[in-house]
């Protein structure tokens, strides 16, 4: 018991002599100060991006049915062709090398702005509205397939399609992400007149 409150004695002595010095004082105050002024330089920095930053504004476009673009007489040929896409402005500022990572069944790939060079980034100017094409589907007959505007254009039978399919999409610039929450959309319908992509669930900024 006696040693115990020796040390104690001593302990609490010589922490009373540590914030009577000085120099202590003031390495713990500019330790403290330090830490505090990076949390808020980091809050500043948010605040700033999220109010003065650009932003993007992403709606869904309906379902869309059109003849062959590919055929000479596109009423006159076989297969019949379906898409759907994204509706893009840009507010405040432009955003550069804008990126549609895009998530389906927890596999990651990236939308193409322009599919036929393989273009997965752009740059965005500010009250410009760009579509980008989620998925295209090709009929003929009574046969029908679902291609994503990836890289990988893997295609889907229709017929074959149970439970709809999950995607998250989020945005990309040079600066990070753009939305703090994914975009999720399920699509849905393995008939070519029921095929459709809707909102998964309500999404909160």
């Amino acid at each position: 018991m006696r040693i115990w409150n020796f040390w104690r004695t001593h302990k609490v002595s010589d922490l009373a002599n540590y914030w009577q010095d000085p120099g202590a004082v003031t390495t713990i105050v500019t330790w403290v100060l330090g830490i505090l002024g990076g949390i808020l330089g980091t809050a500043s920095a948010w605040l700033y991006r999220r109010l003065h930053g650009p932003k993007l504004e992403v709606s869904l476009e309906p379902a869309l049915s059109y003849p062959d673009p590919e055929y000479a007489i596109p009423e006159q040929s076989p297969r019949k062709f379906k898409s759907q896409a994204l509706r893009l402005k840009v507010k405040r500022k432009p955003i550069h090398q804008c990126k549609a990572k895009m998530l389906i069944e927890g596999e990651a790939d990236y939308l193409l702005w322009n599919p036929k060079v393989a273009d997965d980034a752009k740059d965005l100017v500010p009250e410009e509205e760009i579509l980008l094409q989620v998925w295209q589907a090709v009929g003929m007959g009574e046969n029908a397939w679902l291609y994503f505007n990836i890289h990988n254009k893997a295609q889907v039978d229709l017929q074959t399609l149970g439970d709809p399919i999950i995607v998250e999409i989020s945005f990309l610039s040079e600066g990070g992400l753009l939305n703090e929450k994914p975009y999720r959309y399920k699509i849905d319908g393995n008939y070519w007149d029921t095929l459709n992509m809707a909102p998964a669930e309500k999404r909160s900024e």
